[in-house]
């Protein structure tokens, strides 16, 4: 969980280097000419151009387990996170994303942002700091020293199964009456921090959406962790469609569920 407090870009190049280096050893290439398609959080994509120029200079020469390798990087586009599943809903539901306002919503470790279309063409993108790590940081603030990496996978494990064994695997109590004690303690802990984290979220939301939204799409590596709450919420800010009035156009993950093998 380490390298996802760390803005992407800080990463970005070195992550490009070892893809292409892995894809030069096992065809046994020293040198070859790439076209690049990355996605950034919609806070960093203003930043591309910065990496397009690191990136063309890392990959001049760079030295790696196989030896000294060179890389041409020739065509290079920047979309802002989520792009691919704003792409699938436009192509599932032309009609609506032709001619209304659609937004997309992320929701990721360090940070939360949101872009906007209107007819098909971006709007504008938003960003805040207010990511799954506040939540983190917050019940690490009101119940004491647990390990960060610990908690963050057993609170969004709890929060998205709702399964108490992955609480109980980060208890610190030495006697059953203190670790039921301690349990209680988290859960509600974990319960009040999330209320004020969605308020905050909401709030943030509520005065970056455009009041002409038709339909929110909902995505990130941590949203699960909040619905259905922040589901819920969305679903108040767009009307009902009018040809499945029974429907509000909130959706998560855009419908897409990935095969299996990428899943995890």
């Amino acid at each position: 969980f380490r390298g996802l407090k760390k803005p992407k870009i800080d990463q970005a190049a070195i992550k490009v280097l070892g893809a292409v280096w892995v894809y030069m050893a096992n065809h046994q290439l020293d040198q070859m000419e790439i076209d690049l398609v990355c996605c950034l959080p919609p806070g960093e994509v203003k930043q591309s151009s910065n990496f397009e120029t690191a990136l063309r200079k890392a990959l001049t020469k760079f030295d790696t387990p196989s030896g000294i390798k060179a890389v041409t990087l020739d065509k290079y586009r920047c979309f802002p996170e989520g792009m691919g599943i704003f792409t699938k809903h436009a192509q599932e539901r032309p009609e609506i994303v032709s001619q209304h306002q659609v937004a997309t919503f992320i929701l990721g470790f360090r940070n939360a942002s949101l872009f906007s279309a209107t007819g098909g063409r971006l709007d504008y993108f938003r960003s805040t700091d207010l990511g799954f790590t506040k939540i983190v940081k917050d019940i690490i603030d009101l119940m004491g020293d647990y390990h960060e990496d610990s908690l963050i996978e057993a609170v969004s494990k709890y929060r998205i199964g709702g399964d108490e064994k992955f609480l109980e695997a980060i208890l610190r109590g030495n006697t059953p009456n203190d670790r039921r004690q301690e349990l209680s303690t988290l859960k509600k802990t974990i319960e009040a921090v999330i209320e004020r984290y969605l308020a905050l979220l909401t709030g943030w939301l509520d005065e970056n959406l455009a009041a002409d939204v038709r339909e929110i799409l909902v995505c990130g590596g941590t949203v699960d962790t909040l619905n259905p709450e922040l589901l819920n919420w969305l679903r108040t800010k767009v009307p009902l469609r009018s040809d499945k009035p029974d429907r509000y156009g909130v959706f998560l993950h855009g419908g897409f569920n990935p095969p299996p093998e990428i899943a995890a």
